[in-house]
């Protein structure tokens, strides 16, 4: 049983959390668990001390990778809002009627305020209610307008789950290295069944790493030429530089991507795997 298969055995309970996380603290929370579980689920199979030292390592730095989930940049926000009301000409009629009522009114209490006392009146309570009525108008006209403010940020649980995948895949990878090395130690060949590589081990670990690299932007003529010349020069060693195919498949760990070919490809030394290629299989 392998991280990969515990984690798909999970799948469709995990894909809920994550659904359902409002916040990606919550998705975080959410996969840290299941990373706990599948690490105790894989240590109950019983592995030795080496295999389970290397998965609680991996498993520990994928963990603590997790909180770049949570690393939100700027979130921009947005504002709805009612547009405010103009002053209308029929709004601002009851105001200057009313102030030339209120004028007109203390022009007569000051020129003859005992003829037309009782018109005056009259017109000053009709500018007071004008001006009252306007005012009214005025405050209506100038409210502030409502305004919604919106922001919201969730998690993508098809992409969270796929990127975990992923990184369980390149895990059980080396973990696997981990048991093939483990178990060569533990059973060497008989004499003459032992298969030496042809270069030290640490200058196949470096032209492994070159072809990696290389791999990664093969279409630019400088990996090519890279390419080309480290094939050859492992070739006259008699090591061959082997791509994915599905006749060598048992030659690469495969993850999941959207495309498909060699990633890395694996170093054969008659017959032998020195160093195991990486493939990305499709999903």
């Amino acid at each position: 049983m392998t991280t990969r298969d515990l984690l798909e055995r999970d799948k469709e309970a995990l894909l809920g959390r994550i659904s359902g996380a409002d916040t990606p603290q919550s998705a975080v929370t959410a996969l840290d668990d299941e990373l706990g579980r599948i690490l105790l689920k894989y240590s109950e199979t019983n592995p030795s001390p080496r295999i389970g030292t290397e998965v609680r390592y991996a498993l520990s730095t994928a963990r603590a990778a997790l909180s770049l989930i949570d690393s939100n940049g700027e979130i921009k926000t947005w504002e709805e809002a009612e547009p405010k009301k103009k002053l209308s000409a029929a709004h601002l009629a009851p105001f200057g009627g009313g102030a030339l009522a209120v004028i007109a009114a203390g022009l007569i209490f000051s020129l003859a305020p005992d003829i037309l006392s009782a018109l005056a009146w009259v017109l000053l309570f009709v500018g007071a209610f004008c001006l009252f009525y306007a005012g009214l108008q005025m405050g209506r006209g100038k409210r502030t307008p409502d305004k919604k403010v919106r922001f919201e940020t969730r998690p993508d649980s098809d992409k969270i789950y796929h990127a975990l995948l992923s990184v369980m895949t390149v895990i059980d990878s080396n973990l696997e290295d981990a048991r093939l090395e483990e178990a060569a130690e533990a059973a060497p060949p008989l004499p003459g069944e032992e298969v030496k590589a042809a270069i030290p081990a640490d200058e196949l670990s470096l032209l492994g790493n070159l072809l990696m690299s290389a791999y990664a932007s093969r279409e630019e003529e400088g990996s090519r030429e890279i390419i080309s010349d480290i094939r050859f020069y492992l070739h006259k060693k008699g090591i061959e530089v082997v791509d994915y195919t599905p006749d060598t498949a048992r030659y690469f760990s495969r993850m999941p991507s959207k495309g498909k070919g060699t990633l890395s490809p694996a170093l054969i030394q008659d017959g032998t795997v020195l160093v195991k290629g990486l493939a990305a299989a499709g999903q």
